[in-house]
């Protein structure tokens, strides 16, 4: 079983979230959150680095965490991404917990705001969902 939590897009040096209080009670107290990310960053002519980080919530209590780099680079568009993975995250079976995903990025050098985009998120059960 595995439930798809949504989509998320953000701008350069933005944090936004998405949370989703799950609708069907989850038969299980041990889920994985997982999914793909990728945000997008414009660097000015000074260069910079970038960088990714997304924070779990269940039930607004912290239980995962992750960063995603990118090397240093000239000028011009650059892209992070990654796959989000949590270890197990416990939750009380058969509730309806809400859980929401923060993505925020971070840059260095000179910075233009672009659209950047949080794949889909997904709960599960099992390894093999995924």
């Amino acid at each position: 079983m595995s439930v798809t939590l949504g989509n998320v897009s953000l701008g350069n040096r933005d944090s936004i979230f998405f949370h989703k209080r799950l609708t069907e009670a989850m038969p299980f107290d041990r889920v994985f959150i997982y999914g793909p990310i990728m945000t997008q960053r414009y660097v000015g002519s000074l260069g910079g680095s970038g960088e990714a980080s997304v924070s779990i919530y269940v039930n607004n209590a912290h239980v995962a965490g992750q960063n995603f780099f990118m090397e240093s680079s000239d000028s011009g568009p650059q892209c992070i991404s990654g796959t989000l993975f949590t270890p197990p995250v416990t939750i009380p079976a058969n509730t309806t917990p809400t859980i929401k995903v923060v993505l925020t990025t971070h840059g260095a050098g000179i910075t233009y705001p672009t659209s950047g985009i949080g794949m889909l998120f997904k709960v599960s059960s099992q390894w093999t969902n995924m």
